[in-house]
């Protein structure tokens, strides 16, 4: 694994125009997955039980591969949540609690 560091744009530091999605061209989401393993750093995944240090360092990698393809729009993808990762009790209602099942 390579462990040399990578420069990433700030996402704090970018402006509306950088990361509005009106703006972007369309991602098709069933192509993201293909794009992803074709992209180098997929064939370096570090393995579970990986140092925490040597895993950001991955992270930063496949952030730079997707933003020389992607922009500097996609720099925050891994800070990013499905609902399917979250486990709650139930489904959200107002107020963001969830009904016990």
């Amino acid at each position: 694994m390579t462990t040399d560091p990578v420069a990433l744009p700030q996402f704090w530091q970018l402006a509306w125009r950088d990361v509005d999605p009106a703006t972007r061209p369309a991602v098709d989401p069933a192509g993201v997955a293909d794009l992803v393993r074709a992209l180098p750093p997929a064939a370096d995944v570090p393995p579970a039980g990986t140092d925490w240090r040597l895993v950001d360092l991955w992270y930063d990698r496949m952030t730079q591969a997707l933003i020389e393809h992607l922009g500097d729009w996609v720099v925050s993808w891994w800070y990013t949540v499905a609902m399917e990762d979250v486990q709650v009790a139930g489904p959200f209602r107002s107020g963001g609690r969830s009904v016990p099942r």
